[in-house]
């Protein structure tokens, strides 16, 4: 699993799981290079499950990212106006 960084740059973690050996690497990469692998052990791994399933939760029930304001959209249609 491949889940890219929030603010956009070429970084992303790779989660593997190795069965045989029970473990889950948690592997930071910048493009092409690994950076940082943490393993970590499946029986470790439920706290950890506990508290990204409240993160989902929490952001399920918090409004989205706010709108524009007015200033952003008319910026927006001043460079589209530009561009066209």
């Amino acid at each position: 699993m491949f889940i890219p960084q929030a603010l956009g740059a070429d970084e992303y973690l790779r989660v593997t799981w190795h069965e045989g050996r029970r473990v889950m690497v948690f592997s930071h990469w910048d493009g092409d290079t690994c950076v940082a692998a943490t393993p970590v052990r499946v029986s470790d791994l439920g706290g950890l499950a506990a508290m990204m399933v409240s993160a989902v939760v929490h952001d399920a029930a918090v409004a989205p990212w706010p709108p524009p304001s007015a200033r952003d959209r008319q910026a927006f249609v001043q460079v589209a106006e530009r561009s066209a």
